[in-house]
């Protein structure tokens, strides 16, 4: 298994993953599964500024994480929200811990102070698997989407990345050198 940045030829793998939540859960709050030119734009916005990592056997793409921005106001720059997703076939091999661990990495690499997880509830998987991490439980909306024939509360987990005053802005993802990058795991374009 290689953990690589997302790109092009991976964006179908990244679709079939995310459909199934889509589809048979209420872990997404999307109702249509977004088409390959509408995933492909969300990843490469992402990659603009934060990092969308895959993970990858044989060509064939098993999960992937990324982060986004948390909100627009100017003091929250150093705030992230994290998503992973792992196709269901292969959930509880380590895939979505060892592609958290290297975006978690990357985000503090890049100065993000506070990075924020939310869970469609219930789902104890998911709040297992961040608090394995050390988030930490910071409230719930009640009711707030409406999936799967019901309301559906969603919990919010953040985890403290990089304790005190930030030192500058974050820097984009792309700004890491390349050396660091592969110290996390991430190999090159082949």
């Amino acid at each position: 298994m290689i953990i690589k940045i997302a790109e092009s030829s991976h964006i179908q793998g990244i679709l079939d993953i995310y459909a199934r939540s889509i589809e048979d859960s209420h872990t997404s709050f999307e109702y249509q599964i977004p088409s390959f030119e509408e995933m492909k734009k969300r990843v490469e916005q992402t990659l603009r500024y934060y990092p969308w990592i895959i993970v990858e056997s044989e060509r064939r793409v098993l999960g992937y994480a990324y982060a986004t921005r948390f909100r627009t106001r100017k003091a929250y720059d150093w705030v992230c929200e994290s998503s992973v997703y792992v196709h269901p076939h292969m959930q509880s091999r380590g895939i979505g811990s060892q592609l958290y661990k290297v975006l978690l990495a990357l985000l503090t690499t890049q100065g993000i102070h506070q990075c924020i997880a939310g869970v469609a509830l219930p789902n104890e998987a998911s709040i297992k698997f961040h608090e394995k991490f050390g988030f930490q439980y910071a409230g719930v909306f009640k009711k707030v989407g409406y999936k799967t024939e019901r309301w559906v509360d969603v919990g919010f987990w953040q985890l403290e990345l990089k304790p005190g005053p930030p030192a500058s802005t974050p820097i984009p993802w792309h700004q890491i050198p390349f050396e660091e990058l592969e110290g996390f795991g991430i190999k090159k374009k082949m």
